[in-house]
């Protein structure tokens, strides 16, 4: 009977531990097909690159007031930051578009993407009409939204000269502020629904 005991409670005390760390990815797939131009990554041409990240109670959960987008070298959020290169042989125009890949409905509603291209910064999140975002200060007008549930953009386009290089730099998270009532309280325990919102999976194409 003893030994019984205490090999349920050894169980109860294994699944707690296992419930606490929660094994979040976060992943970007880049692919070029563009003949004319190039991924460059750390300095090498390729046409697809995954950046991947995973950890244990490492979710990319900030706000967007926190985020500082003009340190892209040693970020100090929460935010996931993604650096490459498009290289181009030629003077030409490239069409850029990015998906979310096997998404749920709470990577829809929290995730938010910024891309930075030419010192210019663009953020993107789900519209929601009922939505209810009480700091407004994480949720200005300059956002953009996702054209659907599973595409966030298909024609962000980039012109190039010949021989030019242009660093992208992409910044993804679940958005905080997304996680409180209209009267300003966050949800928290159960109700605390961005821990559903892993992995999140991005594809990005350079046309």
């Amino acid at each position: 009977m003893k030994k019984t005991l205490c090999s349920i409670l050894i169980s109860v005390l294994l699944f707690t531990l296992a419930s606490c760390d929660r094994s979040h990815l976060c992943s970007l797939d880049v692919l070029c097909s563009n003949e004319n131009a190039s991924i460059v990554v750390d300095g090498e041409k390729v046409n697809s690159f995954n950046f991947s990240s995973e950890g244990f109670n490492h979710q990319p959960l900030e706000n967007y007031s926190n985020i500082d987008f003009t340190n892209t070298e040693s970020n100090v959020s929460n935010a996931n930051v993604n650096k490459f290169e498009i290289t181009s042989s030629t003077n030409d125009t490239y069409n850029l578009s990015l998906e979310l890949v096997e998404t749920n409905k709470y990577v829809v509603d929290f995730l938010r993407v910024g891309i930075i291209i030419d010192g210019e910064l663009s953020v993107y999140k789900y519209y929601d009409k009922r939505e209810e975002l009480y700091h407004k200060e994480n949720d200005p007008d300059s956002i953009l939204h996702f054209n659907s549930k599973s595409e966030i953009f298909s024609e962000l386009t980039v012109d190039f000269s010949a021989g030019e290089t242009k660093e992208i730099v992409i910044f993804i998270w679940i958005e905080e502020a997304e996680l409180y009532d209209k009267n300003g309280e966050r949800y928290t325990g159960w109700a605390d629904k961005s821990y559903n919102a892993s992995p999140i999976m991005l594809s990005m194409e350079v046309k």
